[in-house]
């Protein structure tokens, strides 16, 4: 992998731990997309007066997750181009944990462009001109593992009431974690959307983590974005259970605008199951995987 142009650094902090006792995913995904502004504000491709929504609009991100950020936790981004063109941008970054030094998490982010002036296109001509012959490519540890070849369902919402078995986890209003600033909110809510409905469907599977100390741990996650929505709007969500393994399950979340029945987001996801005591993968609870296998869509 070349050298990164830009070296994102932060720490974990108490609000950002979720009830499992680590980052919460939505802040992964925040920290991300902090990455890539100030990346891409670096390579001049938004001027201070824009907003980063102005010119790229994100449209697909995967995520692998290979370590738990804990509370206190030291960190580093680094940014990488995959490809470049004048309509669309893919990047790949890598979040380091800096106490152990090893990797913790891998993104690729795909952004559509759009309203270029001649003066971007000519610094994107540039920044295509600069980049290296032989194309980068996502090491193995950030390419797709348990969602390889996990047909997707990217369906209207007249299709999706069709499907049996769908839960209802979340009906809510989406704010930004701005709140000041009255524009449309970010994937990092989207994602923040899904981490609040888990309980919901750890209920369904009549799982109880304060009885069993067992709980969930994301390993992948692929949100494909149709629109977003601004802050303040009423957003539900369905689920569909994909699949179910010794020790993982995989889900298909779809996000849907109240007033219009217009899906934001289909979003597919890796869980394991995980003692949280040890902090180790175990087998799923019998009782769980009983009561899930009932919900299964397909």
């Amino acid at each position: 992998m070349h050298n990164p142009k830009r070296i994102y650094k932060n720490s974990v902090e108490a609000y950002e731990i979720d009830n499992m006792g680590h980052m919460n995913v939505q802040f992964y995904v925040q920290h991300a997309l902090n990455a890539c502004e100030l990346f891409f504000r670096d390579e001049n491709l938004i001027q201070s007066r824009q907003s980063f929504s102005q010119v790229f609009k994100l449209e697909k991100l995967f995520i692998r997750y290979l370590r738990e950020q804990t509370l206190g936790v030291p960190f580093s981004i680094s940014v990488n181009y995959l490809s470049v063109g004048m309509s669309k941008i893919v990047i790949f970054l890598k979040m380091k944990n800096l106490l152990i030094n090893d990797v913790s998490a891998a993104f690729v982010f795909s952004f559509r462009l759009h309203r270029l002036e001649e003066k971007k296109k000519r610094t994107i001509s540039t920044i295509i001109g600069e980049l290296p012959s032989s194309p980068l490519n996502v090491p193995l540890y950030g390419q797709k593992k348990g969602l390889s070849g996990l047909a997707s369902m990217d369906l209207s919402y007249s299709e999706i009431k069709k499907l049996p078995k769908l839960l209802d986890p979340y009906y809510g209003m989406v704010t930004s974690k701005i709140p000041s600033i009255a524009e449309e909110i970010s994937a990092a809510d989207y994602m923040g959307i899904i981490s609040k409905a888990v309980p919901h469907l750890l209920l369904q599977g009549d799982h109880s983590i304060a009885e069993t100390n067992v709980g969930g741990a994301a390993l992948e996650y692929e949100f494909r974005f149709k629109k977003f929505v601004s802050s303040g709007s009423g957003v539900f969500m369905k689920s569909g259970l994909r699949q179910i393994n010794a020790k993982t399950y995989t889900w298909t979340h779809w996000l849907i605008e109240a007033a219009t029945t217009e899906i934001l987001a289909v979003a597919d996801s890796v869980i394991i199951t995980m003692d949280l005591r040890t902090r180790k993968a175990i087998q799923m609870p019998k009782r769980m995987w009983k009561e899930l296998h009932k919900i299964l869509v397909v």
